[in-house]
């Protein structure tokens, strides 16, 4: 047979080595991790850098876009800690905390049939935890997103309070 050759196109930017990759569920995006403590977000489609998230304190281990419906974006550090992001607007919303060492990966469930996603962590603490989310419903605008807690908007502008536990 006869082989066409691959289209291959690269990014470049300056920063520390990539320690991870990943890609949204259209393939629309690709997301990377680094040692530079960042996450980068690129647009497969235009070929250019959509954003960077100052994702952790210490070098980020691992990235993973939510399987199918692609609301979450989650990274794992080397400061112990588990993130997810929005990614409509790459924010921050919500930080687990747990682990006595590194974090070397994070990954997210697809969404359930309940409509939530479930994420497992492992680290260096020689752990794996599986984090069980919790939903609760808000009215439009009501309820700031903690720490420990994440905000996620329904197409009706309703808010979903998404809080992950330890199982």
């Amino acid at each position: 047979g006869i082989c066409a050759p691959a289209k291959c196109f690269g990014f470049g930017w300056a920063c520390g080595a990539s320690d991870g990759f990943g890609f949204s569920s259209k393939w629309v995006l690709a997301a990377t991790c680094s040692s530079d403590h960042t996450a980068r977000i690129f647009d497969l489609r235009k070929r250019n850098l959509v954003t960077v998230i100052a994702a952790h304190s210490a070098l980020v281990s691992s990235i993973q876009f939510e399987p199918g419906q692609g609301r979450f974006l989650v990274t794992s550090g080397y400061d112990k800690l588990v993130r997810v992001w929005n990614t409509t607007n790459w924010r921050l919303l919500t930080t687990l905390r747990g682990h006595e060492d590194k974090v070397m990966r994070a990954r997210i469930s697809p969404t359930s049939q309940a409509g939530k996603p479930w994420i497992a962590s492992s680290g260096w603490d020689c752990t794996w935890k599986l984090w069980m989310p919790e939903e609760e419903t808000l009215a439009a605008g009501a309820g700031e997103a903690g720490e420990a807690e994440g905000m996620d908007e329904r197409e009706d502008g309703r808010g979903v309070r998404l809080r992950w536990k330890v199982v």
